[in-house]
């Protein structure tokens, strides 16, 4: 039961932090600290009641794939968003890291197809993709899975 209160929190965090990131390209840090919250009171339930909860030590290494964009972000002068980081370190809270891996490559593979549709309609190669849209697919798939 913990485990789909989980993925349903998540994926409600993913839709609206996508949402923002299309309308405004930015995503509001009470988002963030709501999302990790969430993710670490669930995660304390699940201990408590016993369910399959990650330990700390797995929920540490999902949350470097976060915080390996972040790293990026600030290495590349802000060409990624912090707030892209910011996302992937809040869904390793819910996810092993090889499914929060396997988000952030979905996302990739989707914002290149993205990137690719912009050039050939002729936008430049300046155009400003937000990512975060990229991550639905699959973080549905991800969630259901």
């Amino acid at each position: 039961m913990i485990a789909y209160c989980g993925k349903a929190v998540l994926w409600v965090f993913l839709c609206t932090a996508a949402g923002e990131d299309w309308r405004r390209g930015s995503i509001p840090a009470w988002m963030f600290v709501a999302g990790a919250l969430a993710g670490v009171a669930l995660g304390a339930a699940a201990t408590l009641c016993h369910a399959n909860a990650l330990t700390v030590p797995e929920i540490a290494k999902s949350v470097c794939v976060g915080v390996a964009l972040i790293l990026v972000c600030a290495a590349s002068g802000g060409a990624v968003g912090m707030g892209d980081g910011l996302c992937l370190a809040v869904s390793g809270l819910y996810l092993p890291w090889e499914k929060n891996f396997s988000l952030l490559f979905g996302g990739l593979v989707i914002s290149a197809l993205a990137g690719l549709v912009t050039l050939a309609r002729g936008k430049g190669r300046k155009a400003k993709i937000p990512f975060l849209p990229c991550l639905l697919l699959p973080g549905l798939v991800v969630v259901c899975l």
